[in-house]
């Protein structure tokens, strides 16, 4: 089944909480609102089938973080505590624990974020579940996915492509905590309503669920506008693939995407946002994309493939490599080796 489709069915007999704010899947965080104060809350589940580089303890507790807290942050809120429960694999011993650990705390000290306990077990293989809680500033509003504008400007932090190549070639990646960038957009006016989520499926597939929460507007991505995590063109040359096979993967980079205004635009700039397309009421609804923000054609976005679609994680990646093929390879000759 896919994602949706477990969820539908789990929430069909529960209650909703009076306080819960956000409706099914339109933000990446819980929102509760207790007595005038807002708290945001998530949870993540990590394991071996998330491709997630592991050989080293320290850049994979770091990463369990910020994967983690990085819901908060596209929901507008800062991290202040962390649970978790730690399933640890025979292999991992205290030397590589200790590691982990520092990690962990890395990540947590850059956000200003604590630990306050958890759970542990051991079995065949590692599994880490993240449970993360944020506040809200003053003057700081919760973000959800949707967006009352009818115009503006879609905007994005980051480089793409590492996630989904650390996950295909068991690659280093590190991803950012995109603090500064989260408390920007939550302190755009008031008069405004922007839109954002995390990009932990993926670019495309963060764009796509931006397109189906916002069903009225159409959004235009220029390729040529989305910068690559160094070298991945370059390796992606080397497979004889499509460089966008590592856009439409559905591992996470853990960056932020956001649907906000054009009166707002400079100012997210200025906190490094920057922007990859156009959002409008004009012309049908949906995803496209195109050459450049110069060039006249688009085209839309078939659905992705789904990962629990498929028979093995082997026969998933063909299928993105042959999506991307069929969408970006007869656009001409633009991939510059970097």
């Amino acid at each position: 089944m896919q994602e949706q489709a477990i969820i539908r069915a789990l929430r069909r007999h529960l209650t909703r909480s009076p306080s819960q704010e956000n409706q099914a899947f339109t933000a990446d965080a819980e929102i509760i609102s207790d007595r005038g104060q807002h708290q945001a809350f998530t949870i993540d589940d990590f394991s071996a089938e998330d491709c997630l580089p592991f050989a080293d303890g320290e850049s994979l507790g770091w990463n369990l973080v910020a994967a983690t807290i990085s819901d908060l942050l596209a929901a507008g809120a800062k991290p202040e505590m962390m649970m978790n429960s730690l399933v640890a694999a025979p292999w991992m011993d205290e030397t590589y624990l200790h590691s982990l650990s520092r990690g962990i705390q890395a990540a947590l000290d850059e956000c200003g974020a604590f630990m306050i306990g958890g759970d542990v077990g051991s079995a065949g293989d590692w599994r880490f579940t993240g449970v993360a809680i944020g506040s809200y500033c003053e003057g700081v509003k919760a973000i959800s996915r949707q967006t009352s504008e009818v115009s503006g400007n879609i905007m994005a932090t980051g480089l793409y492509g590492d996630g989904n190549l650390g996950a295909l070639g068991n690659w280093p990646v590190r991803f950012e905590i995109r603090q500064n960038e989260s408390l920007a957009l939550a302190k755009t006016d008031d008069s405004y309503q922007v839109a954002c989520i995390d990009t932990s499926d993926g670019l495309w597939s963060a764009l796509s669920t931006l397109a189906d929460q916002n069903s009225d507007l159409r959004l235009l991505v220029n390729l040529t506008s989305i910068p690559y995590a160094p070298y991945t063109k370059n390796i992606a040359i080397e497979m004889d693939i499509p460089p966008e096979s590592f856009l439409v993967g559905s591992a996470g980079e853990y960056e932020l995407v956001c649907l906000a205004p054009a009166a707002e635009c400079q100012r997210l700039e200025s906190a490094g946002w920057y922007r990859i397309g156009l959002f409008s009421l004009e012309g049908e609804p949906g995803l496209y994309y195109r050459l450049s923000e110069s060039a006249p054609s688009c085209r839309r976005c078939d659905p992705l493939p789904d990962p629990r679609d498929a028979e093995s994680i082997a026969s998933y990646k063909e299928s993105l490599v042959a999506y991307a093929r069929r969408h970006f390879t007869d656009m001409g000759d633009r991939h510059d080796v970097e």
